[in-house]
């Protein structure tokens, strides 16, 4: 099993299936705590998605500019 793969499509479902019931509460009026609950658990893992694929674009650079004396292993 691939885990960044499974990690990246399980917080995607997790997104869909949380921001759906979050739609269905707040348009049935369920009680609203559960749905505040739903929401912030959404947005955390949207946050969380959108962050690890952004780190996962971002190549890392030949020398660290916080650093520069630790270079980046090739």
């Amino acid at each position: 099993v691939d885990i960044v793969n499974f990690d990246t499509s399980l917080a995607k479902a997790l997104r869909v299936s949380i921001g759906t019931c979050a739609i269905l509460m707040t348009i049935f009026s369920f009680a609203y705590i559960r749905m505040y609950i739903f929401i912030v658990a959404a947005v955390a893992v949207v946050l969380h998605s959108l962050y690890t694929e952004a780190n996962k674009r971002v190549p890392s650079p030949e020398v660290d500019p916080l650093m520069p004396e630790r270079r980046a292993v090739s």
